[in-house]
């Protein structure tokens, strides 16, 4: 497993489990979103920048259908041949992967009828930096297409739990282990008006994870070696603590609670 310097989670191969959840988790939101936005991609060029395994970049793929093409971008080789994999399994031909760390966009060739991004910004040092890359490859009248945290503390387990409670604790401290804007997602609004953007459509989502599988891939982060190593380093926990905390968490993951995913938001623009 690997970090990139401009990117402060792990990446590889190791990391495909916790991402294979957060597909299954937050896809069917994503794509509803997108279908209530009317937005139409057929025979279109699309932008998916941060694609990672690649989930959501073969539904956007199907969309723009075999006259259209999708641009997937992501700074781990490791992950865009997981990607590849998964793309080629579903017969799908109308995409090019691109490894390119995402301050590097302007590398690409291309004007994009839509570019997507999700839960790429919080994790990067210069967001607005990799926000107006975006645009720059966003032709006139083209949709931006962001999904970006808002808030841990709004997350919850019912029944309430102790051993919830202290995996909260450890994830809630993500923000201060990076010197990134976390929660990036509360100004998009702001910054989709500065960058001029017209028919802004915007929700807020938090959804529960009901498949067991998926909650407890999603818990297990707090055992990411990247995430272990800071939080032992800023003197937060020690390793075994934390191994404690999280296979806590885990068995409670296997018990019948209701476990919500982080608040985030959904925002689609439109450039004048």
């Amino acid at each position: 497993m690997t970090r990139a310097k401009t990117y402060t989670l792990p990446v590889g191969t190791e990391d495909e489990k916790r991402l294979q959840a957060l597909n299954h988790i937050c896809n069917p939101y994503t794509l509803d979103f997108l279908d209530r936005s009317v937005l139409d991609l057929s025979h279109k060029v699309v932008l998916d920048v941060g694609c990672g395994i690649g989930m959501m970049t073969a539904e956007l793929a199907k969309r723009a259908g075999p006259r259209g093409k999708v641009i997937a971008v992501d700074i781990s080789e490791e992950q865009l041949a997981i990607a590849r994999n998964y793309a080629d399994k579903q017969q799908l031909n109308n995409i090019e992967f691109i490894c390119l760390d995402v301050n590097s966009l302007a590398q690409i060739d291309v004007r994009a009828a839509f570019v997507y991004s999700r839960f790429l910004l919080e994790h990067i040092k210069e967001p607005y930096h990799a926000l107006q890359e975006m645009n720059k490859l966003l032709k006139q009248g083209g949709h931006l297409f962001c999904e970006n945290a808002i808030s841990y503390e709004a997350m919850f387990c019912m029944p309430e739990s102790i051993a919830y409670s202290d995996w909260q604790k450890v994830i809630m401290l993500q923000p201060k282990l990076h010197d990134t804007e976390f929660f990036i997602g509360k100004n998009l609004y702001n910054h989709y008006l500065a960058m001029g953007f017209n028919a802004i459509g915007y929700q807020l989502q938090q959804p529960f994870i009901s498949n067991v599988e998926d909650r407890i891939q999603f818990h297990l982060v707090t055992q990411s070696k990247t995430m272990q190593e800071l939080l032992i380093e800023k003197g937060y926990y020690t390793r075994e603590k934390l191994l404690d905390i999280t296979a806590k968490a885990v068995e409670l993951m296997k018990e019948d609670v209701l476990v919500t995913f982080p608040q985030y938001i959904q925002i689609i623009g439109e450039k004048a």
